[in-house]
């Protein structure tokens, strides 16, 4: 029957031990949480018609682009639109002088400065081809999507995709905006001071759950 008793205890114990295992899990997943996706994004953009450099404005026959910076932040699903007045990819213009665009192309370089990558600033190149359309100019992006691209916070850290949308601009338009969208995919890890107190939690039930056992025998 002794045996029959300590058998009992032991497996009580067990039983405690498993128990605080799945309570310290549930605190785990909230001290961890997945996805939040309130991540702020910023940047700012420049710009090359052709072979030119990258610079602040390019100019190609009567069509031209403006540096603009944007600084937005993800919704609860990851996701934010770049596309408002200052909070742009760039502003157009294009004047009514004929111009043959068809074949020329014109590359976009994104810096992001929030967040980074690999604690430095991520440099994102979009490339596009320039057309005649209907007695203006339109430029498609090919790829018009990065994906995967690794970022951190100092807090959450994930990959976001970025896209650029297609612009069609015709003569006379001044403020065209180049627009995109930005989606996140956060994993948040939890913070030392947390881990190491569910850790100590966990040696804190082990040793009194050994302790018990034994004075059960």
């Amino acid at each position: 029957m002794k045996g029959f008793s300590i058998g009992t205890a032991v497996l009580a114990r067990c039983r405690s031990i498993i128990v605080a295992g799945a309570v310290a899990a549930s605190v785990m997943s909230v001290v961890a949480p997945t996805a939040s996706g309130q991540i702020t994004f910023a940047g700012i953009t420049s710009y090359k018609f052709d072979a030119q450099g990258f610079a602040p404005t390019s100019t190609l026959g009567g069509l031209s682009i403006t540096q603009d910076g944007f600084n937005v932040v993800t919704n609860t699903f990851g996701y934010a639109g770049i596309g408002g007045i200052g909070n742009s990819l760039g502003t157009m213009s294009l004047n009514a002088s004929d111009f043959i665009y068809s074949g020329h192309t014109f590359e976009m370089q994104v810096a992001f400065t929030t967040p980074t990558s690999g604690n430095q600033t991520f440099f994102a190149n979009v490339f596009g081809a320039v057309t005649n359309f209907n007695g203006g100019a339109h430029i498609s992006f090919s790829p018009s999507m990065i994906l995967g691209i690794p970022f951190t916070d100092g807090t959450n850290s994930g990959t976001f995709d970025f896209s650029v949308n297609d612009v069609s601009i015709f003569p006379a338009n001044t403020g065209v905006r180049l627009t995109g969208d930005i989606t996140a995919h956060v994993t948040t890890v939890p913070e030392p001071a947390s881990v190491a107190l569910l850790a100590t939690g966990f040696v804190g039930i082990f040793g009194l759950a050994r302790r018990r056992v034994r004075g059960a025998a």
